[in-house]
């Protein structure tokens, strides 16, 4: 019986993972490098970020805290800002 030589398959895609200790600091550098601009807010624990874009306009609120951001906020945020995890950890 002669040995066959399997086919090449592609390279599985992993998906990067998330910093767990992400300040919130760092996002706000990440947007503002993507082109958003701080949004007035009158007063507030927020920050209101915009960014208009072809006809579309991403408006993305993050909290100001000294504790690190949770995953599931970081993924809100990345899906209001239109990005990808892989596209937006490149920003950072």
């Amino acid at each position: 019986m002669a040995s066959q030589k399997l086919p090449d398959l592609p390279a599985r895609k992993t998906s990067q993972k998330l910093p767990k200790n992400l300040k919130t600091r760092k996002i706000i550098k990440a947007l503002k490098k993507d082109g958003f601009t701080e949004y007035p807010v009158k007063r507030g624990s927020h920050r209101k970020f915009k960014k208009k874009e072809n006809n579309y306009v991403f408006i993305v609120m993050v909290p100001v805290s000294s504790k690190p951001i949770g995953e599931k906020l970081l993924l809100s945020i990345i899906e209001q800002a239109g990005h990808t995890k892989e596209s937006f950890l490149e920003l950072l």
